[in-house]
Formats: structure tokens, C-alpha cells, sequence
């Protein structure tokens, strides 16, 4: 086929432009020919702009040669991605003259990505960034996400029998292990990690990656390690808080994909305090307090003390953890469990007595929001109420007694009783030390005074 008298100017990303046939461009390029078709009643040479053309003048240069040479072009790793988008776009998709149309050359080429190499299958992915959306709409992002998600499962299968250091064994992997992980378990589950995030810069592609994961029966523990990673790192890189927003709202709800048991405790702790004061959504915030309400005996007392969100005049953000309690009270929680979150927020409740600024409806709402039957002993509570009451000195006399009140069950009045007792007993020693301490003092200055007189 002739390459005729060029008629046609084409501009590509305002890169570059290119003078063409545009009959013969017709005959490869459906987009084209829609375009001559409504350019026939028009003399002279036309001219279209094509914006956002994946891979840009030099992919373009690419499907020219294409189309001057009958249907033939080099496809190879490093151009094949652009291809197949730009030929998705251009719309070559019809077959000429008995040769293959470019967009399904592709596809076929994209069949022999299991034998790429890691770094290959990286910078394929590193390249469709800049044409994301197009890669998204095509196969071409989900295959190299399928591949990715099959070499890092064959290389954790293989990690148990041989070192992580083989890098280039059997999958051709690159391993860019973090030399600070803390132990060579984590290393060999996570080697991954950094290459991974540093190419996809994007919630989406990490939202089909995981999808992948999942739907292939991943470990969910690893999953969520790497999720973890992905929200610090992509949160730690980007200024804008919508960002932040965004893909904090897209690890919580990939997070509830997964089995809550597998995800570390720290971890979903560390995302809530990340959380707090920002402008996420109330579903994504809800979400993120059940997981952590669901295995609160999981819990440390430092993460509990979570500072009050920034507008509140309170040291700590007890209606959060009366909201997390609620969660854990709300599912069937065997009986050691129970009795040790109700161990965990009596020390909590030692912990925030003393802010004057407590209220005293917050503060008894938790007091009594643990069951009767957790408590196997109420000398933390009394601690804590004893602690509330020196500290809220200026508290009504109807707030004391709502206090007190709230600890008078049926079960636990004996056991108040001897709280006070002990109280009362306590306060009665102090003063007697005292007086000792006084007597004792009188007692020195006497024999000093009659020392003084003796020797005069």
C-alpha cells in the first residue's frame, strides 16, 4: 500500500508534529477514519490534535512505521504497553490486508510477561503512570498487577527453603529487602514493599493490586503489613490533606477486606492516631473503630492514651474509647478476655482521673459500661473514683453522688463499703503519722531548750 501525498497534520502532545496520508492512516487507525469520513466534504489538508497519546511523539513514530510498513512493527518489553494503549486509543482494531491489527499483536505479546524479569515488569508499570487511566480501561494494568501479585506469592513460598538473598532465582526477582526490618521473617515478606509503593503512586492501582491479592488467597497478614506501609509513605510524600484523606479512607476500607485477627494492633492504633482531627469520612472513621474495638484485649494502656482531637478542652479522647469498649462489649467476648480490658480500663481510668477537665457523665459512662462479671475486684475503680473526687474538688454534691452512685450494684456495695473503709482507715494513718511527726518535733526542741538552761 502507497504512502500517498501527506494531507494530514497530526499533532501528538504538543511534542511534535507529523504530516500524513490520511487515507492510509485510515485504513490502520479507526479513530482516523471517523475523522476523515467527517472531513470529506473538506479541501485541502486537515489537521488533528491528539492530547493525552500514550507514549507520546515516539510511540506515534512507532504506529506510523507500523502503518507504512503493511502491518509490521518491533514489539518488545519496553515498548509494549505504550503500544497497546496507543493502539487502544487509536482504535486498531480491524485487521488489514490479512495482517494482524496492532492492538491484538499486543495482547499477544502481554501473554509472555511471565517471562519478564521484576525489573522489567517495574518499569512497564513505572510507564503506563503517565497514561493511567487509559491503562486502567485496557488489560494492560491488570495483567502486570497479576504478575506482580504471582511473584511475590512464589517468591514468600520459596523464602522458607532458600535465603531472600538469591534474588534473581527461578522468578527472576529483584529483591530490594529494608536492611532495618526487625526480623528476617519480615525481611522475606517484605522485600517487596519499597519497589512497589515508589511506582504505584496511586490509590486506585493499589486498590486493584490488593483486590488481586485477595481474590488469590494472599496471606492477609502481609497484605495489611504492606497497607500499613503504603498509608505512611504515601502520606509522609504528599502536602495536599486531600491526598492524606484519600488514601487513608482507601487502606481502612481495603483493611476490612481482610481477616481483623491477621492486622497488627499497633498498626491499626498508629492509622487511628493519624486519623485524629482530620477531615475523613464518618463511615471510614467508623470502620476503623470496629476493627480496633473488635480485639481490644489487644490493647496496651499507652495505646489508649490518645490525646483529645484539637478544639476540646480535655486531656485524652475518652468518648473514643468509650466508643471502642462498646465495640468489644457488642460481640460475644469470652470470659478472659473480658476481665482483661476491664483490668486494662481501670488503669485507664486511674490515667485520666486526674485531667480537671473531665467530666464527671464521661467519666462514670465508662466506669460503668464493664459488666458486673469482668470485675473480679472493684480496688482499681476505687482508686480511680477516690483519685476523681480529690482532683474535682468544686464538682456539685448531685455530680459526687452520681459517682458514687454509679458504683452502688447490687453486687458491689460490700466491696464499696470496704473501699471507703480502707479510704477512710488510710486517711486516718496519714494524719496519725502527722501527729507523730509533730510530737516528735516538740519533742526535739524540749530537750534543746533544757540543754540550753543546763548549760547556762
Amino acid at each position: 500500500m502507497g504512502s500517498g501525498i501527506p494531507d494530514l497534520e497530526v499533532d501528538v502532545n504538543g511534542e511534535e508534529i507529523f504530516w500524513v496520508n490520511k487515507r492510509l492512516l485510515a485504513c490502520y487507525l479507526g479513530k482516523i477514519s471517523k475523522l476523515v469520513k467527517k472531513s470529506e466534504v473538506t479541501k485541502g489538508s486537515v489537521k488533528v490534535i491528539l492530547n493525552d497519546f500514550p507514549g507520546g511523539a515516539a510511540i506515534f513514530e512507532q504506529i506510523l512505521r507500523f502503518c507504512h510498513n503493511n502491518g509490521k512493527v518491533e514489539i518488545n518489553v519496553s515498548n509494549v504497553t505504550s503500544l497497546s494503549c496507543a493502539a487502544f486509543f487509536m482504535e486498531m482494531k480491524r485487521d488489514v490486508l490479512g495482517s494482524k491489527n496492532l492492538y491484538e499483536k499486543t495482547e499477544k505479546s502481554l501473554e509472555d510477561i511471565q517471562f519478564w524479569s521484576w525489573g522489567e515488569v517495574m518499569a512497564a508499570l513505572s510507564e503506563c503512570t503517565s497514561f493511567i487511566n487509559l491503562a486502567i480501561s485496557t488489560s494492560v494494568i491488570h495483567k502486570l498487577l497479576d504478575s506482580v501479585v504471582c511473584r511475590i506469592a512464589l517468591s514468600i513460598e520459596t523464602s522458607s527453603s532458600s535465603s531472600v538473598s538469591s534474588s534473581d532465582s527461578c522468578s527472576g526477582c529483584r529483591f530490594s529487602c529494608d536492611t532495618r526490618s526487625s526480623t528476617e521473617s519480615f525481611k522475606k515478606s517484605a522485600w517487596w514493599f519499597r519497589d512497589v509503593v515508589s511506582i504505584l503512586q496511586s490509590d486506585e492501582l493499589i486498590r486493584i493490586l490488593v483486590d488481586l491479592m485477595i481474590l488469590r488467597n494472599f496471606d492477609n497478614g502481609i497484605v495489611g503489613r504492606f497497607l500499613f506501609y503504603y498509608q505512611r509513605s504515601r502520606c509522609s510524600s504528599t502536602s495536599k490533606e486531600e491526598d492524606r484523606i484519600n488514601t487513608i479512607e482507601t487502606v481502612v476500607d481495603l483493611l476490612c477486606h481482610l481477616d481483623v485477627s491477621t492486622l497488627s494492633h499497633k498498626g491499626l492504633f498508629r492509622l487511628l492516631r493519624v486519623t485524629s482531627g482530620s477531615k475523613i469520612s464518618q463511615r471510614c472513621r467508623s470502620n476503623l473503630e470496629q476493627m480496633i474495638g473488635s480485639r481490644l484485649d489487644h490493647a496496651t494502656l499507652d495505646s489508649l492514651l490518645i490525646p483529645s482531637p484539637s478544639g476540646t478542652d480535655h486531656l485524652y479522647d475518652v468518648k473514643l474509647i468509650i466508643r471502642l469498649l462498646k465495640f468489644f462489649l457488642s460481640k460475644h467476648v469470652p470470659s478472659n478476655q473480658l476481665k482483661k480490658v476491664a483490668h486494662l480500663i481501670d488503669m485507664y481510668l486511674v490515667e485520666i482521673a486526674p485531667d480537671p477537665r473531665l467530666k464527671p457523665a464521661i467519666f462514670i459512662a465508662l466506669v460503668n459500661l464493664i459488666p458486673n462479671s469482668a470485675r473480679d475486684s472493684l480496688e482499681g475503680v476505687c482508686d480511680a473514683v477516690k483519685l476523681y473526687l480529690e482532683v474535682h474538688r468544686g464538682i456539685s454534691e448531685d455530680e459526687k453522688t452520681m459517682i458514687r452512685s454509679g458504683l452502688m450494684r447490687s453486687k458491689w456495695k460490700k466491696e464499696v463499703d470496704i473501699c471507703e473503709v480502707r479510704s477512710q482507715l488510710q486517711g486516718m494513718q496519714w494524719r496519725a503519722m502527722k501527729l507523730e511527726r509533730v510530737c516528735n518535733e516538740l519533742g526535739m526542741q524540749m530537750a534543746n531548750v533544757m540543754k540550753a538552761k543546763l548549760c547556762t
